[in-house]
């Protein structure tokens, strides 16, 4: 995340807001058991549904506290999708805002780059073509898949130079 809120050039206050979001935006699967977190299979539809309820956890959680009001919405539409097929509350592209969109499209990515119980991680390219086909159907932001790919397909400094030396 820090590299996309750098990447956007977010004032330092939305820049924070945004990692904060980030971090915590699985904060309501901590509500929900590991049998169902770690199941190496597909879910039952019970299960997912379960599933679904963590942006809501969290969203309630993080709204408690004063001065989170951005940062629980964010963190609670990490889920939804552009075309409204999204959850918990299947916001359509006018509800969401760009942090939100944003979350959205980095929490896939990072998904797909991560090992599962269920499948390997994908490297850059296999997870940037997911990505690219949801942003052509409609469900997520082309442009934040644009700059995601042009971002992370870019070596860091400290990877050039690890290979330098």
């Amino acid at each position: 995340m820090l590299k996309m809120a750098r990447y956007y050039h977010f004032d330092t206050t939305t820049k924070y807001k945004i990692l904060i979001a980030s971090d915590l935006h699985d904060l309501g699967k901590l509500s929900i058991s590991n049998v169902i977190l770690d199941k190496p299979g597909k879910l039952t539809i019970e299960e997912f549904e379960t599933i679904k309820m963590h942006p809501v956890v969290t969203r309630s959680c993080l709204q408690e506290l004063s001065g989170l009001e951005d940062i629980s919405i964010w963190a609670g539409n990490h889920h939804e999708k552009l075309d409204g097929s999204g959850y918990p509350n299947k916001l359509h592209a006018n509800e969401l805002d760009f942090p939100s969109r944003l979350m959205c499209c980095l929490d896939i990515y990072q998904a797909l780059r991560e090992k599962r119980p269920y499948r390997n991680a994908m490297n850059h390219i296999n997870a940037m073509t997911v990505l690219y086909d949801m942003a052509d159907s409609g469900q997520i932001d082309k442009q934040i898949v644009k700059d995601i790919d042009l971002v992370f397909s870019i070596p860091s400094k400290s990877s050039i130079q690890k290979s330098v030396n």
